[in-house]
C-alpha cells in the first residue's frame, strides 16, 4: 500500500464513521497528520514476528559500561523504538518486552543494593535515561559474559517506509490513527469503536497488542 492508498482509505473509513461530515481539504490534512505523527506508537503494539526485517535490527557487539552491583548499562541506538530480546551469555533465560522495566519500577530500586539485585536466573532490564541517554541497564552478569542476543524495533522515519507493512496492519492502523483523531474532536464513542475495530484485527491475526516500555521515544 503507497502512502496515497492509505490516505484514500483513512478517509474511506472515516467517511463511514462520520457520513454527516464532509471531507474537505483541512480534514484531509488533519488525517494525514495524525498517520505521520502515530507510526511508531502502533509499532510499539506489535510483535516482532509480524513486522517483519524493514522495523527490526539486531544491535551488533554493543559495548555494556559495568555500573553498580554487575550491572550493566549499554547506549541504545539512534533508531531504537522497542526491545524484542536481550539475553547475556551466562543467563538461563532471555529478556522480552513485557518483562522490561522503567526506572521507576520498585524492581528497578532493588537494583541499588548488592543483597536485592537481579540473579542470573531472573535477569532485570530495565531502559531508563541517565544523564538524558535512552540505555538499556541490566543486572547481574559474570565476569566473561557477552551479548548472546539483542533484538529490537526500529523507529519508522517516514509514511512510505511505514506503508509497506501487511495491509492487515495498515488497516488496524488506520483505527488506531482514527481513535486519536475522534479523541481530539470529542467524539469519544467513535474513538472507542474504533480502537475496538483495530483490537479485532490484529486479535483475528493472533496478535495481543500491548505498549512495553518507550520512553515515548516513538514521537521523537
Amino acid at each position: 500500500m503507497t502512502p496515497e492508498e492509505l490516505q484514500a482509505k483513512a478517509l474511506t473509513l472515516y467517511d463511514e464513521y462520520h457520513p454527516q461530515q464532509s471531507i474537505d481539504n483541512d480534514l484531509s490534512l488533519f488525517i494525514h497528520t495524525f498517520l505521520q505523527t502515530y507510526m511508531n506508537d502502533f509499532l510499539c503494539l506489535l510483535p516482532a514476528h509480524c513486522i517483519g526485517s524493514s522495523f527490526t535490527a539486531s544491535y551488533s557487539n554493543p559495548i555494556a559500561t559495568p555500573i553498580n552491583y554487575k550491572g550493566g548499562c549499554i547506549t541504545l541506538p539512534s533508531d531504537f523504538l522497542k526491545l524484542n530480546v536481550f539475553r547475556m551469555s551466562d543467563w538461563e533465560r532471555s529478556v522480552y518486552p513485557e518483562e522490561v522495566i522503567s526506572s521507576s519500577h520498585p524492581h528497578r530500586k532493588l537494583q541499588d543494593n548488592k543483597f536485592t539485585s537481579g540473579k542470573i536466573s531472573r535477569p532485570v532490564v530495565s531502559i531508563e535515561q541517565p544523564n538524558g541517554v535512552l540505555s538499556l541497564c541490566f543486572w547481574q552478569y559474570g565476569d566473561n559474559a557477552a551479548v548472546k542476543e539483542f533484538s529490537y524495533t526500529k523507529k519508522a522515519q517516514n509514511l512510505t517506509d511505514f506503508a509497506a507493512l501487511d495491509d492487515y496492519l495498515l488497516t488496524a492502523y488506520i483505527y488506531f490513527v482514527l481513535h486519536y483523531v475522534f479523541t481530539t474532536t470529542q467524539d469519544l464513542q467513535l474513538a472507542q469503536n474504533s480502537i475496538q475495530e483495530m483490537q479485532s484485527i490484529l486479535l483475528l491475526h493472533n496478535i495481543m497488542p500491548s505498549l512495553p516500555v518507550t520512553f515515548n521515544t516513538a514521537k521523537k
